[in-house]
């Protein structure tokens, strides 16, 4: 399977990459980020509520034939299939993800990710010790995805804060990276700058910049490159208004610029 080319890395290679949806957005690649289609469920069950049977064969191979079109690494966000249930259930969902990935992959050579897979998200398993029944359950859970392996290209394995504990973020984040690795392929996770709505006490609320740069240097020292994800009201459905001065992309700018990921700015000629 193709590579992933991740654009204009850093000198050691890391990426990161845009897939917000903010409205009005300037085309972020003039700093340093690639832009990185997120293809949710709504593009293979358009007309039709998402269910738990298999999108249409034709849709997805023509998804599959835009895929291919684009050229550069995408993530495919499918959510809904139980992939912690009981063995039965999972095995199913295993073979749907399999037969998806079959349809799209026969458009022609593409670099394509799963997110939340491989490692499955897990906050309080992941952050035990490694050699922990609670850790290695996770494992095993993990393990069972197996033969989705060979048709993705990269991980991209979700990170979004539940909690404003910094340091278990950390340990989070850093555990789900391994794991992933354990794998092989190329990881990219997801960051959002907002924490997730699940959470109790901060949902959807702004990441401190503190906290976004925290996000950001542990997934350079530990993963290949991120994709940042948001802009988008969950609540009433619509895109965000996009501001420079909002604050994760003011410290995203000033990342950027350090990990030299920006692009350098061209010199007038005399």
């Amino acid at each position: 399977m193709p590579g992933v080319s991740p654009g204009a890395p850093a000198a050691d290679g890391f990426a990161l990459f845009d897939a917000t949806a903010y409205a009005d957005k300037p085309d972020l690649s003039s700093f340093g980020l690639r832009w990185m289609p997120n293809l949710t469920a709504h593009r293979f069950w358009p007309d039709r509520k998402v269910d738990d049977g298999l999108p249409d064969e034709a849709l997805t191979r023509a998804v599959g034939a835009e895929v291919v079109r684009h050229g550069g690494p995408v993530v495919i966000d499918i959510e809904h299939w139980d992939l912690q249930g009981s063995t039965r259930s999972v095995t199913r969902s295993i073979g749907k993800y399999v037969q998806t990935l079959q349809w799209l992959r026969s458009a022609g050579p593409m670099t394509i990710g799963l997110y939340g897979l491989m490692p499955l998200r897990d906050y309080w398993r992941a952050i035990q010790a490694p050699d922990s029944p609670a850790y290695r359950s996770w494992q095993k859970e993990n393990d069972a995805l197996v033969p989705i392996l060979p048709l993705i290209d990269f991980h991209a394995p979700s990170l979004y804060a539940f909690y404003d504990d910094y340091e278990g973020w950390r340990r989070f984040a850093a555990a789900n990276i391994r794991e992933a690795r354990r794998f092989g392929k190329v990881v990219y996770p997801f960051l959002w700058p907002q924490y997730h709505e699940a959470s109790k006490a901060r949902s959807l609320d702004p990441i401190e910049p503190g906290f976004w740069k925290l996000q950001l240097q542990t997934v350079r020292e530990h993963a290949d490159g991120a994709i940042v994800w948001g802009g988008w009201d969950i609540n009433l459905n619509v895109a965000l208004p996009w501001t420079d001065e909002m604050p994760w992309w003011r410290e995203t700018r000033t990342f950027l610029k350090t990990a030299g990921l920006a692009p350098a700015v061209p010199t007038a000629v005399k």
